[in-house]
């Protein structure tokens, strides 16, 4: 094909190219503020939407830019746009390149970044936008990291909609992370085009550096390529890379509208061949460019499956045209020809696995920055906890209990003081007395609480003062800085804005300010606190004293907190700009005033403040805490309404499955101490994550701990162990699906217990006797009529002994006398064998057993069974449990003994590649959720734990269907299950009873259900009760442990 020549017609620069880039290399880095960054944009045919792309460039927060527009043959009136803009923006270098036809979009980025001069070159269409923050993000990110490509979250903008929707189980958006060398390009083609964010142009930032790099490769590009030029270019570009990382504060609005390309060539044949032609040639030379940098033979898996994607969907394009019968077929058999395949094939689900999951995006935050920025507000203020400053509590007000922990330490009595009730009680009596005195008080500092416990006789003077220190220090040690607080801390300091704190708060000013300091909160002009000015935000005086004291006027203020009431309606009834980021807990709670963020709290834990409910355990509050702050920090992020938790992978795992492998590993540190174990052997694969997670708790306890191991063993790899007497294979039914086998691949399975001789000679056994060595088990009987075979035939006592004397000691030697197990459960069937090769009980830790069988099999090898939860649990819950908990790699399949030491076979993995990275990663946010609890907790161990599975166990048992989507591409794989092979574990886990997205945990008592009977919430007689039996209250625990005696399974356990 030949080359098609362009031409530039005229290139009005408004500084010329060679003193821009000479000027740019010779400013030293001492006097180089910020590097200088290009944004290339080409147009064609888009000038109506090229004035809303450049507004979002110029009202960047980053000053230093460069905007090359590529003309690129359009027929409308860009020069004119450009006219204006260079005009009224004249802070902006601008460059101007006007072709005389459309040339491509990938000769024109080309012709667009070779005539850039910036340290850094991004692009964006002229129907997208960037985020007001994008340049600045960018450029910090990949400063900081040293990364030649930067990511940018990309939000669908459906403009006719006025929707805009993001893809929370995207990597780009799940997690940050930061590839190298030859792994970026790998990365990069195994995502196989799968999201759409991975292999566009626009999304990212390049260093100049890299585009040279790149340069001599696309230079040599002649083809006029159109659809696809992002994936070539992209691809290029990514392979000379030496890091890639992104970052999540940096938006790209990309547009989708009804009269783009994209929605309109269904019916046009011309267009349709020609989006066909150019998306294969852009793939061709893809392949032979890998194949001129020696990448193609490793990369070849990868990059078929990515075209195979892409070819599905010219074909999808075919199917879904308006086109007759046979202008379709036509265009499928031109379309096959190109692709050089004899039938079409259409895209699904797996292709485009992150991206059909879509939640609603709030634009907020960026409404938000631009209010910052505004010049009608010169000073910011923010409220300081739950918006600048979090703790890693549900309620403020557990501070305290770490004070009654060190109160009751040092009393001589053995009676438990509720020391946190009554320092609530303090502060409001120090206030009623403060009143009395001093009408027009409305606030307490610290010192007249502590006062108040003076004068009530808990504390004496000197401990007075102690004690006082140590809650300042609990404070200190407990307070972090919010990163949305942060965020827009910073913001508003790099926009200029002078920055006050309002804070209703018994600390002082200055004890604030060193909170807030420490945790990088610098260049506060003044702190304003209720202790010191004795008056509060909440009847609005605090907010009159900060504005009359900085001499502004209160519409001169914008003010961000958290509470709705005192933050946000009380500054606007006095005439300032108040926004609302509503605290992390409250987000977690559901209780966000602004936007959904799902209803799982209420079902798993019913009302906070219930006595006898979860949240009445601090343990339980402290572990909620954490996974609140954490994933639920950010008040912008809306779920899907259709979910509890968004199909989020972070959310997933460091909160769903954080909290149940916490409980999990809390539960066997206990009962393994207790029954006296020395190592717990956690079965691969069900144990990985849970061992993880033991470790992390047994390094940081405070007593030894038993020692854990991860042991190689699967139903598969134990199958020659099953079989001892002649009569053990008819055990063998209950540990493998044999209508998934077939007479050879069974005589696999077990080919260490067979004679060399009669394997080699399999098929010919097989054959003589009758059997079809190829075919699959057809029914029960088909299968017995092939045992009586075995046992005649294959079956030999001096190689069953044999194998077994030579493993026997690598497994003696694993496993001790004193030593258990730990797997998801079943039927202590792995126990017995190795109970019988070791010649030693194996005891087990399970989560579920199946049935009463199980403990009467324990009972048979003299081992003890002790189960997690004791229900049993149905087929499709181990099937989800175990795709939820396991590790993704292939499984145990078989060992040999190599140079005296025992070596292990595996397997191929279950899954494919997209949901084995996006569990992986479940997993590692459930284990990073550990670190930080222990981490944030050192005394965790002191602590009581009720119901901290639950968070999993209404995900397991009621997630609604878009929160199921992380299982949608796996299917029941394993041959020795009871499964069809071919299901698919969701649509199973759909069709169960727990499918059912409208049922709600009721984790009430017979107790309490009858309590609410007769006393009903909001009514006379409840209120009455509860000022009678006041919460902390004597009486209140002596009716409490009443309730206990009656209804003891309710008591809480160390778990």
């Amino acid at each position: 094909m030949e080359k098609k020549a362009f031409k530039p017609v005229r290139n009005t620069q408004r500084v010329e190219h060679k003193k821009v880039l000479e000027k740019n290399k010779n400013l030293s880095n001492a006097s180089k503020t910020q590097p200088l960054v290009s944004v290339v944009i080409s147009c064609y045919n888009s000038e109506k939407y090229l004035p809303d792309a450049l507004i979002s460039v110029v009202e960047q927060t980053y000053d230093n830019l460069e905007v090359i527009i590529i003309n690129n043959g359009s027929s409308g009136d860009t020069e004119k746009i450009y006219t204006e803009f260079s005009t009224q923006y004249q802070n902006i270098i601008w460059k101007y390149f006007e072709l005389e036809q459309n040339i491509g979009l990938l000769r024109a980025y080309y012709i667009g970044f070779s005539n850039a001069c910036g340290d850094f070159i991004c692009t964006v269409d002229c129907d997208d936008a960037f985020s007001i923050d994008f340049v600045y993000q960018m450029v910090v990110k990949a400063t900081a990291e040293q990364a030649d490509v930067v990511s940018a979250i990309c939000v669908d903008n459906y403009v006719d909609l006025q929707q805009y929707i993001h893809h929370p189980m995207d990597v780009m958006e799940t997690r940050s992370f930061c590839w190298e060398g030859d792994e970026i390009l790998a990365k990069y083609l195994n995502a196989h085009g799968g999201s759409m964010q991975w292999c566009t142009v626009w999304s990212k930032m390049y260093t100049r550096e890299l585009f040279l790099r790149a340069k001599p490769f696309l230079e040599k590009m002649e083809y006029n390529i159109a659809c696809c030029a992002d994936v070539l270019l992209s691809t290029v570009l990514l392979s000379q890379a030496h890091r890639w990382v992104n970052t999540h504060y940096a938006f790209y609005y990309y547009a989708r509208h009804n009269d783009g390309d994209s929605q309109n060539i269904a019916g046009n044949i011309p267009r349709m061949n020609y989006i066909l032609e150019s998306t294969v040639r852009a793939f061709d030379y893809v392949q032979n460019f890998l194949v001129s940098i020696g990448k193609f033979d490793e990369l070849s898996d990868s990059f078929v499956h990515f075209k195979e994607v892409y070819s599905s969907v010219t074909f999808q394009t075919g199917k879904d045209s308006h086109l007759s019968k046979a202008e379709r077929k036509k265009y499928l058999d031109y379309a096959c020809r190109l692709w050089k395949v004899s039938r079409p094939t259409y895209s699904n689900d797996k292709d485009w696995f992150f991206t059909c999951r879509a939640s609603p995006f709030s634009n907020s935050l960026e409404k938000v920055l631009h209010i910052i920025r505004s010049d009608e507000y010169p000073i910011i203020s923010f409220d300081v906890f739950d918006s600048l400053i979090e703790r890693p509590f549900l309620r403020p007000w557990d501070t305290f209990e770490f004070l009654s922990s060190i109160y009751n330490k040092r009393k001589k009595t053995n009676k438990y003081i509720n020391f946190a009730h009554y320092r609530v009680s303090a502060e409001i009596n120090a206030l009623k007395r403060k009143k009395a005195k001093y009408p027009s008080y409305s606030a307490v500092n610290l010192e007249e609480i502590y006062a108040e416990l003076v004068a009530l006789g808990l504390l004496a003077p000197e401990d007075a003062i102690e004690f006082l220190n140590l809650e300042i220090k609990l404070e200190k040690r407990f307070c972090t800085a919010r990163h949305i607080g942060k965020y827009l801390f910073d913001f508003a300091r790099r926009c200029g804005k002078r920055i006050v704190c309002i804070s209703d708060m018994y600390l002082s000013s200055e004890v604030i300010r060193g909170i807030l300091e420490e945790n990088g909160f610098l260049g506060i002009d003044s702190v304003f606190v209720s202790a010191d000015e004795r008056v509060c935000k909440s009847d609005g005086r605090l907010f009159k004293r900060a504005y009359l004291k900085l001499g502004v006027a209160p519409n001169q203020i914008c003010h961000i907190g958290d509470n709705y009431k005192t933050d946000i309606l009380m500054a606007q009834s006095l005439g300032m700009k108040a926004i609302h980021i509503t605290s992390a807990s409250d987000i977690f709670m559901g209780k966000n005033s602004t936007f959904y963020s799902g209803q799982s709290f209420g079902a798993i834990f019913g009302d906070e403040f219930d006595a006898f409910g979860p949240m009445d355990y601090l343990g339980t509050r402290c572990l909620m805490g954490v996974a609140a702050k954490k994933v639920f920090n950010n008040p912008f992020e809306i779920f899907n309404c259709e979910s509890d938790f968004d199909s989020n992978p972070s959310i997933l795992g460091y909160y769903v499955l954080g909290t149940y492998v916490f409980s999990i590993a809390n539960w066997l540190l206990i009962e393994a101490r207790k029954q006296g174990y020395e190592t717990i052997h956690f079965l691969a694969r069900d144990g990985l994550v849970i061992k993880q997670a033991y470790d992390i708790l047994a390094k940081n306890s405070k007593q030894p701990a038993p020692k854990s191991n991860y042991l190689h063993v699967s139903r598969k790899a134990m199958m020659p162990f099953m079989v001892n007497e002649p009569q053990d294979v008819f055990y063998l039914i209950r540990s493998m699906d044999i209508l998934s086998y077939t007479p050879l691949k069974f005589l696999e399975q077990i080919r260490p217990i067979i004679p060399k001789i009669k394997y080699d000679n399999r098929r010919a056994i097989l054959d003589d006797n009758g059997v079809l060595a190829d075919t699959t088990f057809q029914s029960e009987d088909e299968w017995n009529q092939f045992l009586h075979v075995f046992i005649n035939h294959f079956y030999d006592r001096d190689s069953i002994n044999t194998f077994r004397s030579h493993m026997k000691p690598f497994f003696c030697n694993l496993i001790g006398a004193h030593d258990c197990t730990f797997d998801v459960g079943h039927s202590v069937r792995t126990e017995t064998l190795l109970s019988e090769l070791i010649e030693n009980p194996v005891s087990v830790f399970y989560l579920h057993y199946n049935d009463e069988h199980a403990l009467k099999q324990a009972h048979q090898i003299g081992a003890n069974l002790t189960a997690f939860h004791t229900n049993s649990a149905r087929p499709w819950e181990w099937v989800v449990l175990e795709k939820l908990i396991c590790d993704t790699k292939g499984s145990c399949s078989g060992y040999r003994i190599e140079n005296g030491k025992l070596e292990y076979e595996f397997g191929k993995p279950d899954c494919d590649e997209d949901t084995a990275s996006m569990i992986n990663f479940i997993h590692e946010k459930a284990i990073e959720f550990i670190s930080d609890f222990v981490k944030t907790f050192p005394e965790w161990e002191s602590f009581e734990f009720r119901f901290t599975e639950k968070p999993f166990l209404y995900y397991f048992y009621h997630a609604k269907p878009f929160d199921k989507g992380i299982l949608q591409n796996c299917t029941v794989s394993d041959s020795n299950s009871s499964f069809s092979n071919n299901w698919r574990v969701v649509d199973h886990w759909n069709s169960t009873p727990a499918g059912n997205p409208n049922y709600q945990i009721d984790n009430r008592t017979s107790a309490r259900k009858i309590a609410d009977l007769i006393l009903p919430k909001g009514t006379r007689r409840r209120e009455f009760l509860k000022k009678i039996l006041p919460k902390g209250s004597l009486r209140w625990k002596f009716c409490k442990q009443v309730y206990f005696v009656f209804a003891p399974q309710y008591r809480p356990s160390k778990r």
